[in-house]
């Protein structure tokens, strides 16, 4: 909730502070917030940890990935997943100016839009009591994200822009929230923090990917509304293969967790 709290509030403050001063004061102001954070951290005085991770190196969570299904599944999701969200980041400037003829402000609101949606589904997974239906979610988000991402690609219209990016930022959430928990509970505590750093890997690294890619694309297709319906069908044949494959590993998830409580 905290980290999409900041994507609902920061787009909008910065496109009405780019509306109002120019890009350097942003800048400046997100250079000044560091501070704050830099404090915080400095004066975090953490106990010696009970238990000490056992010796072992990322292969060992890559042996993992090899050896358990699901947990190799639910990365893959996220990088996907991020991949598909990236023109979305990318290019929203794009249609804030030369599609609905805004400016700034209208960028921040487009942007905030999003940050809503992702903030609506991060309040309504953290009130989930357990971690059944996560499957069903990861796949209905696959699917509702891949048609908002082409519907969106060619609307003129601000009235439906503003839902679609509603319903694009929760699809987003809803997958790699889920594919987070599932992660958290099925692996190992041993493994658990270097399969988590393959997870944020695959969360934030693969945005500037696809960012990349996806800027290339338009620019050999000369326009960026062709790459939306793009990234909404790799998201839609996407949805097709998980519901393949989510009964088994739903199987072995089942499995994983059943073996640790008689372990």
């Amino acid at each position: 909730m905290t980290f999409n709290s900041a994507r609902l509030i920061g787009p909008a403050i910065a496109g009405l502070t780019l509306a109002v001063f120019n890009e350097p004061v942003c800048f400046a102001i997100n250079a000044v917030s560091y501070i704050a954070a830099i404090i915080t951290l400095l004066k975090i005085r953490s106990a010696k940890p009970s238990v000490k991770r056992s010796s072992g190196s990322l292969l060992e969570a890559l042996d993992y990935f090899r050896a358990f299904p699901p947990a190799r599944w639910f990365v893959t999701t996220v990088a996907v997943t991020s991949i598909c969200i990236s023109p979305f980041m990318t290019f929203m400037p794009v249609y804030a100016k030369d599609i609905f003829k805004g400016g700034p402000d209208l960028l921040g609101t487009l942007l905030g839009a999003s940050g809503a949606g992702a903030l609506s589904v991060s309040i309504y997974i953290a009130n989930r009591k357990s971690i059944e239906g996560s499957g069903k979610r990861i796949v209905l988000a696959s699917l509702v994200g891949g048609m908002a991402s082409i519907c969106f690609a060619y609307n003129l219209f601000l009235s439906l822009a503003l839902p679609l990016l509603l319903v694009s930022g929760g699809a987003f959430i809803m997958s790699v929230t889920s594919c987070n928990i599932l992660l958290q509970t099925l692996v190992p505590e041993n493994l658990r923090g270097r399969v988590m750093a393959l997870y944020m890997m695959s969360f934030v690294g693969m945005l500037p990917i696809g960012s990349l890619l996806y800027g290339s694309l338009a620019k050999y297709i000369g326009s960026v509304k062709p790459v939306f319906v793009i990234a909404g069908v790799i998201s839609l044949a996407y949805a097709c293969l998980l519901i393949r494959v989510m009964p088994n590993i739903r199987k072995l998830s089942l499995e994983a967790l059943n073996s640790d409580k008689l372990g």
